[in-house]
């Protein structure tokens, strides 16, 4: 899913390119994260990879996943943090270029996740932070 067409074309591309054709598997969906045409409650699990840290209001970017997430559904998130030092510049710059919503190590990001009412666990990689956050 993305509300960019021409991402979507890349993405259709792509898989053209590897596989032929698109796979009978894969759907791909204009929409908007803010305005998901899912029902409530449709999901058990929700990944969002590489699109956490482009947004400033974390907590209306997790909850608008979190209405489509059923009860102990899960939500994984792939995000770019400034672990070290070559995070920490880059993050920061794309910050200041209006590319990212915010520059946090891992630590600093689950507790703003924790303070929004989430249960996360994570790990990091390098400048990558993988999290979990459940849905009670």
């Amino acid at each position: 899913m993305d509300r960019s067409l021409k991402m979507l074309n890349k993405a259709a591309s792509r898989l053209k390119k590897l596989n032929g054709k698109i796979p009978e598997n894969i759907f791909l969906l204009q929409a908007d994260i803010f305005l998901l045409p899912f029902y409530e409650n449709t999901f058990s699990v929700v990944n969002s990879h590489g699109m956490l840290h482009l947004f400033s209001d974390i907590g209306n970017y997790l909850n608008s996943l979190n209405k489509v997430l059923q009860k102990n559904g899960k939500m994984f998130f792939l995000v770019i943090l400034g672990e070290n030092i070559f995070g920490k510049i880059f993050t920061r710059l794309a910050l200041a270029l209006g590319e990212f919503g915010f520059s946090m190590n891992g630590k600093q990001l689950a507790e703003t996740i924790e303070k929004l009412g989430y249960k996360t666990s994570f790990q990091t990689i390098g400048n990558i932070g993988y999290f979990e956050l459940v849905n009670y």
